[in-house]
């Protein structure tokens, strides 16, 4: 999802991956994205706590899925949870693939940003080709 956020949408995310996530990402609670925008002309979070999950995890996944979403929650971050869905585990992986698709180029309309563009790749490639 986070590759697909910044590919489609130009939209900056961060990855983790429980139980590191736990220790490294959380920390962006307590940084300046978490109070507000200072260069915003409104009010406002840019920090949000996206979590996608499977419904069958390891009990310390949980433990600390549940105590990142409460943290969280104590510090005014709003969260979004999203679990997978299906029986099979390939089945709930994908559907929390599309949803990332499908979220991507949905917020790339609402920012009207073309998602096929990759005009910043192109220049990276341009500046490093022999």
């Amino acid at each position: 999802m986070v590759c697909q956020l910044a590919a489609s949408a130009k939209y900056p995310a961060v990855h983790g991956e429980l139980p590191e996530a736990g220790h490294h990402q959380v920390a962006a609670f307590d940084g300046p994205l978490a109070e507000r925008d200072i260069f915003a002309d409104t009010s406002g979070r840019t920090l949000r706590l996206v979590v996608l999950r499977d419904v069958e995890e390891h009990p310390q996944v949980t433990r600390l899925r549940e105590a990142a979403l409460r943290l969280a929650g104590e510090r005014d971050v709003p969260v979004t949870e999203l679990a997978a869905e299906g029986v099979h585990p390939l089945e709930r992986l994908a559907s929390l693939i599309a949803l990332g698709d499908y979220a991507s180029t949905y917020l790339a309309l609402g920012y009207d940003v073309d998602p096929a563009a990759v005009s910043a790749i192109t220049e990276v490639k341009a500046r490093i080709t022999p």
